[in-house]
Order: structure tokens, then sequence, then C-alpha cells
């Protein structure tokens, strides 16, 4: 796969520090021709489910051959390797510590980054990622860069599974709306014939667009089930978290 000039930069660096801007510093010094997309810089620190997540729900926009930088990283300055995923279609740069969980595929390829350049313990963001996203995305094989591994660190991520009158499955993620993100997604069920049931709502609406007043079932960009109040926070009026239960059953006849 051939490797195109265009870097995606996720982290919890946040806005107010210089670090998110020294980063694409460093990646411009190797090549001032790339093309940096921020997908965002306001993951909850250290927390690697939700840069999992957003990973997921964003890479598969972008053209392919597209490096894909995560630097979530709560394991800087230990053992934890360095990482670079190829997939069928896109090439991963993050620390080895399950963010890429969500993107990997039957057949891909991983690699411990080798580098003998590191200024610190601290800051691998500068050191190690923004600078071997740089070359990766200049055109420098993946081969020059790092060593194949046979495996990289998964999440322990919860799946839905199938019950008996339906399906049962959790919040994996809330939105800056307040809807609720379940793990279920749109291919395990083909018809709107169904109810959704939480611990304190029972949402028997089915939409294709955030209108109304009262709670809905939707289909969100993601193709995973969310549960949205529309113009107000489905989550803070109900009460959801992440980790709280769903059941998703078909409407009883008549």
């Amino acid at each position: 796969m051939k490797q195109n000039q265009i870097i995606t930069l996720i982290t919890d660096f946040g806005y107010q520090d210089e670090y998110v801007g020294v980063m694409k510093g460093v990646m411009l010094e190797v090549n001032p021709n790339l093309t940096i997309v921020d997908i965002t810089h306001s993951v909850p620190p250290q927390d690697i489910k939700k840069a999992a997540l957003i990973l997921y729900k964003a890479y598969w926009y972008f053209p392919k051959g597209t490096i894909h930088l995560v630097v979530v990283d709560p394991g800087v300055g230990s053992k934890r390797k360095a990482i670079i995923v190829e997939t069928k279609n896109h090439f991963f740069v993050a620390p080895d510590n399950g963010v890429l969980s969500l993107v990997v595929d039957d057949k891909f390829k991983a690699y411990r980054i080798i580098s003998k350049e590191l200024q610190s313990t601290t800051f691998h963001g500068r050191d190690l990622f923004a600078p071997v996203a740089a070359k990766l995305a200049s055109g420098i094989s993946v081969t020059a860069l790092s060593e194949p591994i046979s495996s990289i660190v998964k999440l322990p991520l919860s799946y839905p599974k199938r019950i008996v009158d339906g399906i049962s499955g959790e919040v994996i993620d809330i939105d800056h709306f307040g809807n609720a993100i379940t793990n279920i997604p749109h291919s395990w069920i083909n018809t709107n014939n169904f109810i959704v049931e939480t611990k304190s709502c029972t949402i028997n609406r089915i939409s294709d667009r955030y209108e109304g007043s009262s709670p809905i079932a939707i289909w969100g960009s993601a193709e995973l089930l969310e549960l949205s109040l529309p113009n107000d926070s489905f989550t803070r009026k109900f009460n959801v978290i992440i980790g709280d239960k769903i059941r998703v059953r078909r409407r009883p006849k008549g």
C-alpha cells in the first residue's frame, strides 16, 4: 500500500499548552508539504478507550494510505512498545497500549518502532511518534523505521450478546451532546420494530433524525445504536453513564 502525505492526529493534550503545536512543528520539519488534520485533542487525559473509539469512528473517512497518529499514552517512558500498524487501507502510529484495538482486522501487520534518537522519556509524541509518522507519510518504508512483531495489546472491550428475546449491550461512550452511544451495531438489527430499555427509560421511538421532544433511538454516524433526547442531554436527564446495560427486544405484537 502506498502512503500519502496526510497525517491525522488524536491526542489528550488539549489546546492550552504547546504540545500539539510542537508535534506539528517536528512533522513539518521533516516534510513541510504534509497535510496534518486534527481529529481531536480533547480526549480525557489517559483515556485510552475513548481515544480508541474516536479513532474507530473517524479513520474510515480518510483516503487510502493515510497515516493516523494517536498519542494517548499513560505509559510514556515505560517499557511499552511504540508501534506501527498497517491494515488494508491505512497506517496507524501509536503506543502499544490498546488504543488501536478497534481498527485492526484479521490481516493487519504490526511493527515495533526502532529509534535511537529519543531526546527524552517524557514527550514521545514529539521525539518518537511525530517524526516517525512524518517519515512514513514522506515515503520512507515501514521496514526502515521498525521491525515486525506478531501481536499488539488489545483492550478488554465489551461486545453485545444475543439473548432469548433480543440483544443485550451497554453504553460505551457519551458524546458532547449527551447522547449515549452503545456497542450495538446496525448490522445486528434488521428492523425498526423494537424497544430499547435502560435502567431508567424505555424508548419506543425509532428515528432517522434528531428531532422532537421525547427520547429516541437512532443509528448514529458510526452505525452504532444511540439513545438521544433531542435538544437536551439524554444521559443527564436519565442518569445514564458509561457501562450501563442496554436491552433491545422486539416490540410485542398487537
